[in-house]
């Protein structure tokens, strides 16, 4: 089971949910009471005394034990876990979220907390929100943060994410947020080029769908991919590659990653320029997928394929940024592979991807399961300003006046060396990351990618 692309061990939640203070039966569910949202949600059942539990305090002992994507967006107290007639729990008579009452319940205390809390509730698609509750522990994360900025501002409240992070709670955030005139905040849409210059883009691209910037370390990306790409292996190139058992169906999973290219813009991009030479990113009404279903052959000889194709540049003008290739192991099983650029994806979206495009292929018929447009990000970024970032690289750079070698020894002729290490941080501390992630509300990879900085510029290695 998935949630966010992170796989759920439920067995595994409802064992640390018995261990809790009070708890002498515990149940955990996948709810999907609104399309598209799924969200976690534990039962817990008193034992023998009888005393009513304080869910509030289990959620925040699962948070010290579980990582942050196992603990339950709500935790309800139950008389009983209802069973079917084979003994076996009957998770369609479970009371949705919200149909209980909560006795840690906290009401709003001014209009503008109520606004706040609905917005909560008709995001993340549950049916009661206090106004203490953490957006996040409710199962919010940056993607669902964002659909909030974008909600409220539709309904005339000026948030930005940023703040959503720093005040999670509905209380909290009604302090900062401010109202605002719905017609101006309409005009506040990325409007960069003039109409004409629009025209010659919708012309040369079949009538687009959007044209936008390019973001900071996207214009980066973009650079270093358009030096390289003459080279051998082509920059910021990955490959994805998995193998399947069983027989796979090569029709449904074609279609299938049509659809996944239908439901998701960024996988429909091309990158161009402007007449000022500034680059552009157009996002494609609709694309012709790459998908490509190979002869069966040996693994080895598959191995052979799908490396000599991993370093391929690929056309960032003309051709799609995604693909899909399917090799047919002889004896049996199949090779998926989806080759991409790293201006469109980052790893962090593939596990959410991955688990799009196989619930595709397993019938899954429902619209796009985000709101968020590819605009509603940029429109985001740009309101927020790049005076602090500048401000803070200003001071880190210091007296740097000219481009600096990151490793200064390096001449073009000596050659590239690639260095892999993996080493098991172990449970421990493991979980010990992953708590101070959550207790910063970030990801565990910022705090390693972090650490990482911080012990390189402490050995003065980099």
């Amino acid at each position: 089971m998935k949630i966010r692309g992170y796989r759920i061990e439920i067995g595994e939640i409802e064992s640390t949910l018995r261990r809790c203070h009070g708890v002498g039966q515990a149940a955990v569910v996948v709810r999907e009471d609104q399309p598209a949202v799924r969200q976690l949600v534990g039962y817990v059942v008193p034992d023998t005394g009888g005393t009513s539990l304080d869910v509030s305090a289990i959620r925040d002992q699962l948070a010290g034990w579980l990582p942050d994507y196992m603990v339950p967006s709500v935790v309800m107290e139950v008389g009983v876990l209802p069973l079917t007639t084979n003994g076996k729990l009957d998770a369609e008579a479970l009371p949705k979220p919200g149909d209980v009452p909560r006795a840690d319940m906290v009401v709003a205390e001014n209009d503008a907390e109520q606004q706040i809390m609905d917005l909560f509730a008709e995001v993340l698609g549950i049916g009661e929100v206090s106004a203490t509750d953490s957006f996040f522990a409710l199962g919010g994360d940056s993607i669902t943060a964002i659909q909030l900025v974008n909600r409220a501002r539709s309904k005339g409240v000026a948030l930005k994410a940023n703040e959503v992070f720093a005040h999670p709670n509905p209380r909290d955030l009604a302090r900062d947020a401010k109202s605002i005139d719905l017609c101006e905040s309409n005009n506040e849409d990325i409007e960069f080029i003039s109409v004409s210059e629009k025209h010659h883009i919708q012309s040369d691209f079949n009538k687009p769908s959007d044209i936008l910037p390019l973001t900071p370390l996207q214009q980066g990306l973009l650079f270093h991919s358009l030096l390289g790409q003459d080279e051998e292996r082509a920059p910021y190139v990955s490959q994805l590659v998995l193998e399947l058992g069983g027989g796979l169906d090569i029709e449904r999973i074609e279609r299938a990653y049509s659809r996944l290219i239908e439901r998701h813009e960024a996988l429909r991009v091309r990158f161009s320029h402007r007449e000022s030479g500034e680059p552009i990113q157009v996002v494609l009404s609709s694309d012709a997928p790459v998908f490509i279903a190979h002869d069966e052959s040996e693994r080895n000889d598959i191995w052979s394929q799908v490396r000599e194709r991993e370093g391929v540049a690929f056309d960032l003008e003309n051709s799609p940024l995604i693909e899909c290739h399917v090799y047919p192991i002889m004896g049996g099983g199949s090779f998926l592979v989806l080759r991409m650029h790293h201006l469109i994806l980052d790893g962090w979206s593939m596990p959410l991807l991955l688990d799009d495009l196989l619930s595709l292929y397993s019938g899954d018929s429902r619209p796009v399961s985000s709101e968020v447009r590819l605009r509603d990000f940029y429109e985001w970024l740009a309101r927020s300003g790049s005076e602090n970032s500048v401000s803070t690289w200003t001071g880190v750079l210091g007296d740097t006046v000219e481009p600096t070698l990151v490793a200064p020894e390096a001449g073009p002729d000596r050659p590239h060396l690639h260095v892999s290490q993996s080493f098991d941080l172990g449970s421990a501390l493991t979980r010990e990351v992953e708590r101070l992630a959550r207790d910063l509300s970030t990801t565990v990879n910022s705090v390693l990618e972090s650490s990482w900085g911080d012990g390189s510029r402490r050995t003065n290695r980099i």
